[in-house]
């Protein structure tokens, strides 16, 4: 499934703690078309009897369909991981797998979230058996660099992608973490647009909110065109490299989760088509 910029992708990080249900309620509001979702939401409703086949149901139902299995923590070895971390680092990749092969996912989404304490060929090498253990039921496994991460920004995950060598590997582009982190416009021109599997838009304060970073991007993001972050020239440099995949709305924000799930689709949405329109407003975009 590859979504037209007019199709959007409802990411679960918008409504981070809800239920599989909830985030289907908040995509359908907004006119989206697809949604990440995470384990944890999925399993609210698995517990309150709802089985995969029901989900699908309720997918179809409402015109929708799921994007990835996100976020895949635990790929990383244990002894790659700082000892804080060891025990923190979630389910296990088969869940993500398998959550994927029963949703009809195309693939799932992997970060290294707690910083990796290992060489860069050990983690490029972890990631590629991962893509592997992916590919044989038939998945993609985009990854998603972080500011405060052993892959920090856009010229060090295409050079992640190059040792990895998977031909179903490839990058998620989320703006806060482009934004807060060492990458820039000339980094992302100079990377293959078919080599980004999916981007996330949000828009941000100009100083982070909170000290930890990581815990700042979890609660405080704004929606697209309230904040700092250039996301026009970001949507017009993807655009320009080739990207033609899905647009995804994540925008983790304490105040927006405290919102009916209605208001929180249709507020996600309106924000983020109202950017691309903007972006794309000159002309200055490739046909997609």
């Amino acid at each position: 499934m590859t979504p037209l910029e007019e199709d959007l992708v409802f990411c679960s990080g918008t409504r981070l703690g809800g239920s599989f249900r909830e985030v289907v309620d908040c995509a359908a509001a907004g006119g989206f078309k697809a949604i990440s979702i995470w384990p944890s939401q999925l399993e609210i409703d698995r517990k309150a009897g709802l089985s995969a086949a029901d989900m699908r149901d309720v997918l179809a139902a409402r015109g929708l369909a799921v994007l990835e299995i996100e976020p895949l923590l635990s790929w990383v070895p244990g002894e790659f991981l700082p000892e804080f971390a060891r025990n923190r680092a979630g389910d296990p990749p088969e869940v993500f797998l398998d959550w994927a092969v029963e949703l009809g996912a195309p693939g799932i989404l992997a970060t290294d979230g707690f910083g990796a304490e290992c060489g860069f060929a050990a983690l490029a090498d972890a990631f590629a058996n991962l893509c592997d253990r992916a590919a044989d039921r038939g998945l993609r496994v985009e990854f998603e660099f972080l500011p405060w991460s052993s892959i920090p920004d856009v010229a060090s995950s295409a050079r992640f992608l190059d040792r990895v060598d998977r031909a179903n590997a490839g990058i998620v582009l989320d703006a806060i973490h482009f934004h807060r982190g060492s990458s820039d416009l000339d980094q992302l021109a100079a990377f293959p647009g078919e080599r980004i599997f999916g981007v996330q838009l949000c828009d941000a304060p100009a100083e982070p909110v909170l000290e930890d970073l990581a815990l700042d991007c979890m609660h405080n993001r704004l929606l697209p065109g309230e904040g700092v972050i250039p996301l026009v020239d970001i949507v017009r440099t993807l655009d320009r490299i080739g990207y033609r995949g899905p647009m995804g709305a994540e925008i983790f924000s304490d105040a927006l989760n405290d919102l009916p799930a209605s208001e929180v689709g249709e507020r996600a949405a309106r924000a983020t088509r109202a950017l691309l329109a903007q972006a794309r407003r000159d002309g200055s975009a490739a046909p997609r």
